[in-house]
């Protein structure tokens, strides 16, 4: 048996590891080539599209828009740059105004991220659309909640076994039925997600070979079949009993298949978000573990006590292992949260932060009632109030749900605004040291500044005028404007910017004593900066807080344990008869 029991740790072991993709959820996009709202002098044969993640190129799609036509059509797609770039082929295009809307998904959820890109060809841009990204649907998000909350249980059953086997617990039924019943619910739970999504993405979108292979939800689906395939076999080799020594050994490979479970269920999704891909899925690991040690081993005892009162006697090491759960949980999901909030902003100022807090709360009320069945476990007493503990730890897995479900609270937008720092072209001629410069080379209005510095002495003659012109890529004139520089610098305000895009400018520089050749060169206008939130409260960094705030959550765990400890130790002696 022991020769058939390392080989099942080996292959789960296997199943595990291979899945392993770095990759986080919701692909970003980050910019475009030809840029948002750009002009254009010709057509360009390749549109590249950037985002922060690798997107999954099957279930990818962008279509070309000719506006003030019919014409939509689906642009054949290709990656570069490790799957973070999206290259479209273009077709030859004519003078007009054109539009790229892309659906991307990424393949740690199969979240989707929309949005358009439009461009000119000699002719003003027309509006686009900014890229968002679409929370999954309700089904996904119940299944999820369903399929979280079996693995809470699984694991959790496997946590009692283990500790009965332990205790020398020979009768293992109940406990065993409840882990491969809650184990199925999470394998075919994992089925009915990757369903879910393929559906939000479109069944004839989707390449299933692909989605199964190179995306964490199929692949997680297809390790979840292996581990209720191994849970099963597992316990069937628990029951067949043995020495105690057997029934431990055996335990251990069902405690095993309970960690994949774990590294399963933690692996993909937002763990590369906010920092190392590895810290994350480090973090992401310790979190479910711990829940699976607090809420589900106490549901499990919860479910397993009504109907046999004999395991009662269980109820002080699940209090233990609760306390450490407690303790874990609220520290693993404060750092995670420093990664998912980027800002105090983000975390008190958006949905998804507000998740967080009310989570956090529900964290809070958890521990009370916690303390309150520890007292009454230590007193010698079954405790209470059960029902209500797990009502409130549902309401919390059910929001984990839609944290998972959605975009995390990180952006620009929630960031400071960058600085703007003015474009600067110089060039000399003959004597005449001339520079140009646009501040803040964005669309929209724009200082620009001419300065002529003449640097022979004595001077051969005054600057009478400066004309400056500046042409768009389509070759038509942005602007002209002519002045008499005051003290070598000539200014202008009223300069507005139409669309990003490289943008030609000429400074001729009229002096009859000693004429100059016109300065030719070039601005490149980059697009708008993303808009800041509405309302701001604070751009410090969240994830040194939470660091902060986690420390201080295990500190006060651990002195409440200790505090009630300390109090059951005095009120036991003071109660004890005197011999």
């Amino acid at each position: 048996m022991r020769r058939w029991s390392g080989i099942g740790i080996c292959a789960l072991a296997v199943f595990v590891v291979l899945p392993a993709t770095r990759v986080a959820a919701h692909a970003t996009f980050i910019t475009s080539n030809p840029v948002d709202g750009s002009v254009l002098a010709g057509s360009p044969t390749v549109a590249e599209m950037r985002f922060t993640e690798a997107v999954l190129l099957s279930a990818s799609r962008v279509q070309l828009l000719h506006l003030g036509t019919e014409v939509e059509e689906d642009l054949k797609l290709s990656t570069a740059h490790g799957g973070t770039t999206l290259l479209a082929e273009m077709p030859k295009l004519q003078r007009g105004a054109y539009i790229l809307r892309f659906v991307v998904v990424d393949p740690a959820d199969l979240h989707k991220t929309v949005g358009s890109i439009s461009f000119g060809i000699g002719v003003a841009a027309p509006p686009s659309e900014s890229g968002q990204q679409v929370d999954s649907s309700w089904l996904s998000i119940v299944l999820r909640a369903i399929t979280d909350g079996a693995l809470l249980l699984a694991v959790g059953a496997v946590v009692v076994a283990v500790l009965l086997v332990r205790n020398g617990r020979r009768d293992l039924d109940q406990v065993t039925r409840l882990a491969i019943l809650s184990g199925a619910v999470v394998a075919i739970g994992w089925l009915g997600l990757l369903v879910a999504d393929a559906a939000t993405v479109g069944f004839g979108n989707v390449r299933w070979t692909s989605l199964l292979l190179n995306s964490d939800p199929g692949r997680r689906a297809l390790v979840g079949v292996q581990l209720a395939l191994g849970l099963w076999w597992t316990v069937r080799l628990l029951r067949r009993g043995g020495n105690h020594a057997a029934q431990w050994f055996v335990v251990r490979i069902l405690a095993v298949i309970g960690a994949g479970f774990v590294i399963a269920d933690a692996y993909g999704g937002h763990a590369g978000i906010g920092g190392s891909f590895l810290v994350g899925v480090l973090l992401r690991v310790v979190h479910v573990a711990s829940l699976c040690v607090w809420i589900g081993a106490v549901a499990a005892m919860w479910m397993l006590t009504r109907r046999d009162h004999h395991l009662r006697a269980l109820w002080p090491s699940i209090s233990s292992l609760a306390a450490i759960g407690l303790a874990v949980t609220g520290a693993s999901g404060l750092l995670l949260s420093g990664r998912v909030a980027v800002t105090v902003t983000a975390l008190l100022g958006t949905t998804y932060g507000q998740r967080i807090v009310i989570k956090a709360g529900l964290l809070v009320v958890l521990a009370v009632l916690g303390t309150l069945a520890t007292r009454r476990i230590r007193q010698g007493n079954e405790p209470r109030r059960l029902p209500l503990e797990l009502a409130v730890a549902g309401i919390a897995v059910v929001i984990a749900s839609l944290l998972a479900s959605s975009a995390p609270a990180r952006g620009e937008q929630f960031l400071p605004p960058p600085d703007e720092q003015p474009q600067v072209v110089t060039s000399d001629l003959l004597d005449l040291t001339v520079s140009a410069s646009i501040e803040p080379a964005r669309p929209g209005p724009n200082l620009v500044q001419v300065r002529v510095l003449d640097t022979r002495r004595p001077s051969p003659g005054p600057v009478q005028n400066v004309t400056l012109r500046i042409t768009g890529g389509d070759g038509s004139v942005i602007a002209q404007r002519q002045g008499v520089p005051a003290s070598g610098v000539i200014e202008w305000t009223d300069i507005a910017v139409p669309n990003p895009g490289t943008y030609r400018i000429e400074v001729d520089v009229d002096r009859p004593a000693v004429p100059v050749a016109p300065f030719v060169a070039s601005w490149s206008v980059d697009p708008a900066p993303v808009p800041r939130v509405d309302r701001v409260l604070s751009t410090r960094s969240w994830a040194p807080l939470a660091a902060v705030f986690a420390a201080g959550w295990v500190l006060l765990v651990a002195a409440g344990w200790w505090g009630s400890r300390r109090l059951f130790t005095s009120s036991h002696h003071e109660t004890s008869p005197v011999h």
